[in-house]
């Protein structure tokens, strides 16, 4: 069921729907990951760009990079904290 008063609450509530159902899977499985798929995990998992990077360990810029189009992540290590993170989050 989506919720939420402002189209943004009901965006995010529909987000957090696909990676509670496992929606997510297709995104976590992925060789690599776009700029949409990163701006989606990230606001599904409810996170700020800042909260992202912390959690990756890169900087704010790098991840409003990503998210930008202007850099993908290439790095394996990156790609593997990414979908821990988003697991977690799913579990």
């Amino acid at each position: 069921v989506v919720t939420g008063e402002t189209p943004d609450e009901r965006y995010e509530s529909f987000l957090r729907g696909l990676v509670r159902h496992g929606w997510a899977k297709l995104i976590l499985d992925a060789k690599s990951l776009d700029s949409a798929e990163i701006r989606i995990m990230r606001r599904a998992l409810g996170y700020s760009q800042e909260t992202l990077a912390r959690k990756v360990r890169v900087s704010f810029s790098t991840v409003n990079r990503w998210e930008n189009g202007h850099h993908v992540p290439r790095s394996d290590a990156i790609l593997s904290s990414l979908r821990r993170t988003a697991k977690a989050f799913a579990v």
